[in-house]
């Protein structure tokens, strides 16, 4: 559908002269391609017009709201002055691409920021007080919350920016949100650093990617400003053979003790320190990227059964350290080293009996076109193959089904990895594997095992009978079973190795073979009419 016409069909009657005039812009798009007089002068004026009434009358409605009385009523205001924005920005967007394809100059770089901005964020704290109108029945459930480990079934999503404030303000009527210290956060959010290890084989990435059993992550977390206090963390995955939860663990540690201790210098009466500093120096890892995010919680004050949490205006940094530092100063950031990522993440997480059975609204939600759903998105191995896809072997399935593809991170990236263009597109050409996590068992690598003998088997089988054969002076006959025997473990033999080698790398398919059995029957068949004819 065109947009003029899906504007008219959703506009708001009562702000209809706060919209761009998106056909007027149109005709005079028409005026450059026809090189009319002062064509191009009066598009970008004109446009400038419509979004000075677009800001004015957007930046009015956020102060009105801010300053409105405190009532469940702003939620649907703030409903409508979204869908006005998103609107009315997709004009904007698709206006300016239109000009931009027909005229040599070009507009949308100059413009991007402007379209890219949330003027919505101001309405954050309102939404908190809002949310406390609403009664929550399980506040006063006390159930304990571990503050050293993490076990619970997590589901990842990503929220378009135009979706961000639908998603609140679902959640506010069921959870409330959840504020650390409100002495200390004067805003809805937390901000979170965290500094993530790696070494030049990017070990921990490749086995993080497939979900490897056993596989971890290591990284350093500060919260707010307050670098001078740290946590290093460890998160382990554990498959679902292994009956143990995948699991979250840290401790706390001084900022001016972490160099020593990250050289292994220092050595602290705790063992998980004295684990994740052995893994750093058995696998030479150092600060590799740092992703960093704004975090809205959303939970029950006694109770995390059930715990959702929005991480919004998202961005990775590569850090550049030396021997003195852990993570790289703010001064020598360059702006290459920042990749923004256009979606905001939603976890949920369940516990207890809600993990098999959420309740209606968290399935309302998930059945909803305002999220989508991406099992097993890591910031940490999106961030990695953001800035070192050149080393990466596999890359995250997300990527390479998302609209936005491999090229939002090549146009990131590509001057700063690889000063030749076609070297790097080469190199992803070249590129092998998809990481789509497969479980797989111990049990399955025995079924493989068997699967074999079984053939094997049939081989000395066949084998057997051509030597017995050949006993009694059918040397032909005899002779002809014995190659078939061979070629049958041979070929056994080779289907082994080949579904040993996929299961090893986790791969989703290679395990069928449907012309294999079809062939050897055939030769085994023309084989044995061979010998009834030869024995008349």
């Amino acid at each position: 559908m065109l947009f003029d016409k899906i504007l008219s069909e959703n506009l708001d009657e009562e702000w209809k002269n706060k919209y761009i005039n998106y056909n007027y812009l149109k005709e005079v798009i028409n005026d450059i391609i026809n090189n009319r007089p002062n064509a191009e002068k009066n598009f970008v004026k004109k446009l400038e017009k419509f979004w000075r009434i677009h800001d004015i009358f957007v930046n009015q409605e956020i102060k009105r709201l801010t300053d409105s009385d405190i009532t469940k009523e702003l939620l649907a205001e703030m409903i409508r002055i979204n869908d006005f924005i998103n609107l009315n920005k997709e004009g904007f967007r698709k206006i300016i691409k239109k000009h931009d394809k027909n005229s040599e100059y070009k507009l949308y770089p100059a413009w991007k920021w402007k379209l890219i901005y949330n003027p919505l964020s101001n309405l954050y704290q309102k939404i908190k007080d809002v949310s406390k109108l609403y009664p929550h029945n399980d506040e006063n459930i006390v159930i304990d919350v571990g503050t050293t480990e993490f076990k619970r079934k997590s589901i990842k999503f990503w929220v378009e920016k135009k979706n961000i404030l639908l998603v609140i303000l679902h959640i506010i009527e069921h959870l409330p949100i959840n504020i650390y210290d409100e002495d200390i956060n004067d805003h809805i959010y937390q901000y979170i650093n965290s500094v993530y290890f790696d070494n030049d084989d990017l070990e921990l990435y490749h086995k993080r990617i497939v979900k490897e059993e056993g596989s971890n992550i290591v990284r350093i977390r500060w919260y707010e400003e307050d670098n001078n206090n740290l946590y290093v963390e460890r998160k382990t995955h554990h498959e679902d053979w292994t009956q143990l939860d995948s699991i979250k663990e840290r401790f706390s540690i001084e900022s001016n003790k972490i160099l020593s201790y990250l050289k292994n210098n220092l050595i602290l009466e705790d063992n998980l320190a004295n684990e994740i500093s052995d893994l750093i120096k058995n696998n030479k890892l150092y600060p590799i990227i740092r992703t960093v995010y704004k975090r809205i919680a959303f939970q029950l004050k006694n109770n995390d059964s059930i715990r959702i949490s929005l991480d919004i205006d998202l961005k990775f940094i590569r850090e550049n350290t030396n021997y003195t530092e852990w993570f790289t100063d703010v001064d020598n950031i360059e702006e290459s080293d920042i990749s923004y990522f256009k979606y905001a993440i939603l976890e949920i997480k369940l516990r207890d009996n809600y993990i098999e059975n959420p309740p209606d609204w968290i399935k309302n939600l998930m059945n909803s076109n305002l999220i989508i759903q991406k099992d097993n998105f890591s910031k940490f191995a999106h961030s990695v193959f953001t800035f070192y896809n050149y080393k990466c072997s596999k890359i995250p399935y997300w990527i390479e089904n998302d609209d936005f593809s491999i090229r939002n991170i090549v146009d990131a990236t590509i001057d700063v990895n690889n000063n030749n263009n076609n070297g790097f597109f080469n190199c992803y050409q070249k590129r092998k594997d998809i990481a789509n996590p497969v479980r797989i068992e111990p049990k399955t690598f025995f079924a493989n095992e068997r699967t074999f003998i079984q053939w094997f088997n049939c081989a000395i089988f066949i084998g057997s009978a051509g030597l017995a054969i050949i006993g009694i002076g059918k040397e032909i006959v005899g002779i002809l079973l014995v190659v078939i025997s061979i070629l049958v473990t041979i070929y056994a033999l080779t289907i082994y190795y080949k579904r040993d080698r996929n299961l090893r790398l986790r791969r989703g398919d290679g395990y069928s073979d449907l012309h294999g059995p079809f062939i050897l029957s055939i030769v085994i068949i023309i084989a044995f009419i061979f010998s009834a004819i030869y024995n008349k």
